[in-house]
């Protein structure tokens, strides 16, 4: 976390205190202090938003629930399909912190390059790749307007 500015400490310390509110999902706080070596007063506070942690200790929070919390596991343990062989996805998009996530995962990996289109398999991804700006789905939304008008 070394020269970065203050906006990207920020981020990252928000990034690393909502991983934290959805192991809290999963975890207790006792179970959760065992794996990051904190007091269970002290995660409280960062998961109540009360206090955020320094940029030293958010990287060592993140790193170290990314072991239990990957996106993968997350994601896999979240599809579901039904009698009928359909993909149920209600349980991952309705997910805010979830899909978040998976935005944050996406621009990580694509950081640095041009993105300037967007390809989905069907039309309700495209709001889930779009979080990051909502430029494509505003796009999107104006011009079907345009077409039904």
């Amino acid at each position: 976390m070394k020269d970065t500015s203050r906006i990207l400490d920020l981020k990252y310390k928000l990034m690393t205190i909502e991983l934290l509110n959805l192991a809290k999902q999963r975890f207790t706080y006792r179970e959760l202090s065992a794996m990051v070596h904190l007091p269970e007063t002290v995660l409280s506070r960062y998961v109540k938003g009360h206090v955020l942690p320094t940029a030293e200790r958010a990287e060592e929070i993140n790193k170290t629930l990314q072991r239990y919390m990957s996106l993968d596991k997350e994601l896999l343990e979240r599809i579901h399909f039904d009698d009928g062989g359909y993909f149920d996805n209600t349980a991952i998009i309705g997910d805010t912190m979830l899909m978040e996530r998976a935005v944050q995962h996406a621009v990580g990996k694509f950081a640095g390059k041009r993105v300037t289109k967007i390809m989905t398999a069907a039309v309700d991804g495209v709001p889930q790749l779009s979080w990051p700006t909502g430029s494509v789905w505003d796009y999107l939304s104006r011009r079907n307007r345009e077409r039904l008008e």
